[in-house]
């Protein structure tokens, strides 16, 4: 009979693992075996199933919570105590799961890391944008995300007052997508804390585009003299 102990299972972990890479071969996925709890003789473990291409429910918790943490796009490499490391997904405490490159085994870090100048230092101008800093607002965070994702012709201009009704209109659109229940909560794995910080912090973007949308329409009325009428 086998003692049943962490170290125990993180072997038999890594076996399952193992024996599921065939699994998904055949079928095109790929599997994890997550977090194994475990009593005196019998033990439990979720199992993700993921596409191969796809995203797992970590990463797309990473790519929700990135303008909040202030993280960098998923799959940002960077070096760590002289070795190779990718961002590639977040926890639901709120950790980052970093992977190795050279064996992709993984590794968590604190989300706090990302904002230190030995990592920023590391990065590319273009990466740096889309982490924001403390001076920018909410609204120009979320610009600065979307703009490192868009084509050249199709990013908004982080000088928010240089927004016209039509980019303004395509962003409130964009944070009503974003605050939808299903977005917001990532199908449900985002909750308690983070769920209300990124809620805030969504709330507090469309505070800002609901009052330039405003000041654009006051200028317009003003400009065609329907103040006069």
């Amino acid at each position: 009979m086998p003692d049943f102990n962490s170290e125990f299972f993180k072997k038999v972990r890594a076996d399952l693992n193992d024996a599921l890479k065939s699994v998904g071969e055949k079928h095109g996925l790929t599997f994890d075996i997550g977090t194994i709890s475990y009593l005196d003789d019998h033990f439990t473990a979720k199992i993700q199933g993921v596409k191969i291409g796809g995203k797992s429910v970590e990463a797309r918790y990473y790519e929700e919570a990135a303008d909040l943490l202030r993280l960098p796009p998923l799959g940002t490499e960077f070096t760590l105590k002289g070795g190779r490391y990718a961002t590639k997904g977040l926890n639901k405490t709120g950790t980052v799961i970093i992977t190795r490159v050279k064996d992709q085994k993984d590794f968590i870090c604190k989300a706090s890391f990302f904002r230190e100048p030995s990592f920023k230092n590391q990065l590319t101008s273009a990466v740096q944008n889309t982490l924001g800093n403390e001076n920018t607002t909410p609204l120009q965070n979320w610009i600065q995300r979307k703009n490192h994702f868009a084509k050249p012709d199709e990013k908004f201009p982080t000088d928010t007052s240089l927004l016209t009704l039509g980019q303004l209109t395509e962003l409130a659109s964009s944070i009503e997508n974003a605050l939808s229940p299903e977005n917001l909560t990532c199908d449900g794995e985002v909750r308690g804390q983070a769920l209300k910080a990124k809620e805030k912090n969504l709330n507090a973007v469309a505070l800002e585009i609901d009052a330039l949308i405003e000041d654009e329409y006051l200028l317009f009325m003003w400009l065609t003299g329907w103040f006069g009428q």
